[in-house]
């Protein structure tokens, strides 16, 4: 009756769905950022909103005096760090607030230590930094070290990702403030959800972006 796909960013999702079309089958996909095209039914939470949650949750605790640096994930599709859709997110939120400054950006590289390295960068290049923006769990971590051994606890922001254990203990001590946690188990109750609507008759509903859950030490309590 129908197919609930993961799709990356630059996979032919349109093609797909128009195929599904042709065949009486519905098609619902869902994934991270919405490819390209005229999508009959996509459901994720994209990283320009995953930044722009970042961001605020940052320039809420620092308003004007925030001075960020961001750490964005191995690979990415844009070359400039500008041009990543986490920067425009974190970026978008910072100009809320006048005063609000990126200091520095970077990508990270391959490797275990990669957020150490990425962290160590931006603080040797703008020792002014005091929150920190990651993108995955692995470059959190990274930075929290780089915080820790630098004696900047308690001095410095770091908003991460996901929910690993060792990230539960840091946000547990306060060394990271908060981690965004893209919220699978409601991606897929809405994929349902969508395949329920559409098989029963209804229109496809486009693309569907869902909210980041924020966690923090209090809310791990």
């Amino acid at each position: 009756d129908g197919i609930v796909m993961y799709s990356a960013r630059d996979d032919d999702v349109e093609g797909r769905a128009s195929r599904a079309e042709a065949a009486g089958v519905q098609f619902v996909a869902v994934g991270k950022e919405a490819p390209s095209g005229v999508l009959p039914c996509f459901i994720g939470s994209a990283p320009l909103f995953q930044g722009f949650a970042g961001g605020r949750l940052i320039t809420g605790i620092l308003a004007q005096r925030a001075r960020i640096g961001i750490i964005l994930p191995t690979g990415g599709v844009s070359a400039a760090c500008e041009d990543d859709s986490l920067y425009k997110g974190v970026a978008a939120a910072a100009a809320t607030y006048p005063g609000a400054k990126i200091l520095g950006s970077i990508r990270a590289g391959m490797g275990s230590f990669s957020g150490e390295t990425a962290a160590a960068s931006l603080f040797d290049a703008a020792p002014t930094i005091n929150a920190i923006f990651c993108a995955t769990s692995r470059d959190t971590l990274g930075a929290a070290q780089v915080v820790m051994d630098r004696g900047l606890a308690g001095r410095v922001v770091i908003i991460g990702a996901d929910e690993t254990p060792e990230l539960v203990r840091h946000l547990r001590s306060g060394l990271v403030t908060a981690s965004l946690v893209r919220d699978s188990r409601k991606i897929g109750e809405e994929a349902v959800r969508a395949f329920s609507s559409m098989h029963g008759g209804a229109f496809p509903p486009g693309v569907i972006e869902l909210d980041f859950d924020v966690k923090t030490g209090s809310s791990l309590e």
